[in-house]
């Protein structure tokens, strides 16, 4: 393997004029290396499944939101948006642009607000309910002003979409209880996709007065997230995930050579890094789930101040004119749920522009455990229990015939 040393003026790091060659013998991951990564991947995913089989009703729709929330975040950040979790909850309710027009890197990307469009639209066809009817009931939620680039050059997020289900359409069902020749086999179809691929950089020459030069210019990114949106109902289909989430960072694409070792490692890590995730997103859902069963208890039947925690913590910060639409309610009603909110310390709010944005809060009252109650094996019980069996043993002494 060698590692080449470009001494030309380039915005990425690849050779355009001048390299120099130097060996070095960097170590590969083994067999015993792939199998290990193998190994600990698959007892993650069986971890999770186990965890999504026996999701009690409640956390499943905070689950619902939370995973709907991460697929537009990674969906956008793929494709080259730069921004933070704070400036996407703005964004989506109609606050702010996404990313300022001065940080922009560069304008050749795809819109976000059609994207976001296309994603809930596919991601309500999903086989598991509480994520397609949230990504239903979201869309008046979502306020984002209208995108300034248009949609020529790359065509509508939505094609993306179609090209990824026709992609995995002639992908071969799983034979086996591990996913691992699945997931081989969606990186191949990856690789040889001229959509999906990887681009490669593209050398442009220029000329500087005297100088001339060659600046490689960095392709576009790969849309690998609209594979991944879709590539849960895969898994689902195939029994290994009990519900079809999205799983987008499941592609790696250095590890679409199907064959090698390496991409077989990077392959099982990308599986393991996501099924730990999602096992943490699981049970961050059945804990918000209990709290907004203790926040109703105390209340009649019909309040809807449970559903409101469980919105706002499954999803994200959000203005009242977008609880309004997603639950139904009044500007009274929402702000007599908002109140009670607050007053047990359960929500925040930050003010942009004046509007305000709510986000869900656990109070430190949750968050503390319940003492323990106390042993019933006293010293005196123990004496009393000694004594008894002693008492027991005697007895069967007593019955037991001598052996002769």
């Amino acid at each position: 393997m060698y590692i080449y040393r470009d001494l030309s003026i380039t915005s990425a790091p690849k050779p355009t004029l001048f390299r120099r060659f130097c060996p070095i013998a960097l170590p590969l991951p083994s067999p015993d290396t792939a199998c290990s990564v193998e190994k600990h991947a698959a007892l993650a995913l069986g971890r999770l499944d186990g965890a999504l089989r026996y999701l009690p009703a409640g956390a499943d729709r905070i689950l619902a939101a939370r995973r709907l929330r991460q697929t537009l975040l990674d969906a956008l950040r793929q494709e080259g948006h730069a921004f933070s979790d704070q400036r996407f909850a703005a964004w989506f309710a109609g606050l702010l642009p996404l990313v300022d027009p001065a940080d922009r890197l560069t304008a050749d990307l795809r819109p976000p607000r059609a994207m976001v469009a296309a994603l809930l639209h596919a991601l309500g066809h999903s086989s598991w309910a509480p994520l397609a009817s949230l990504a239903v009931e979201i869309g008046p939620a979502f306020m984002a002003w209208a995108d300034e680039q248009v949609e020529e050059d790359h065509g509508p997020p939505g094609s993306m979409l179609e090209a990824a289900r026709d992609l995995l359409a002639p992908v071969p069902a799983a034979a086996r209880p591990l996913p691992f020749d699945l997931l081989r086999a969606v990186h191949r179809a990856v690789a040889a996709s001229p959509l999906f691929a990887p681009g490669e950089f593209v050398p442009t020459p220029l000329r500087i007065g005297d100088w001339r030069v060659t600046v490689a210019r960095p392709p576009s990114p790969s849309p690998r997230w609209a594979v991944e949106v879709l590539l849960g109902e895969q898994f689902y289909r195939a029994g290994y995930l009990t519900h079809a989430l999205p799983l987008t960072g499941l592609l790696r694409l250095d590890g679409l050579d199907g064959d090698s070792e390496e991409s077989r490692a990077d392959r099982a890590e990308a599986l393991l890094h996501l099924a730990d995730g999602l096992g943490k997103d699981v049970g961050e859902a059945r804990a918000s789930a209990d709290d907004a069963i203790r926040l109703g208890t105390d209340r009649r039947s019909t309040s809807r101040v449970p559903a409101l925690y469980a919105l706002l913590v499954g999803f994200g910060a959000m203005r009242a004119a977008q609880l309004e639409r997603l639950l139904g309610v009044s500007r009274l009603g929402l702000r007599k749920m908002l109140s009670t909110l607050e007053q047990n310390g359960c929500v925040s709010r930050t003010t942009i522009g004046g509007v305000h944005l709510y986000s869900a809060a656990r109070p430190r009252s949750f968050m503390e455990s319940p003492p323990l109650p106390s042993s019933p094996f006293t010293p005196g019980a123990l004496v009393e229990f000694d004594a008894a069996m002693d008492e027991v043993d005697a007895l069967l002494a007593r019955l037991t015939p001598a052996v002769r």
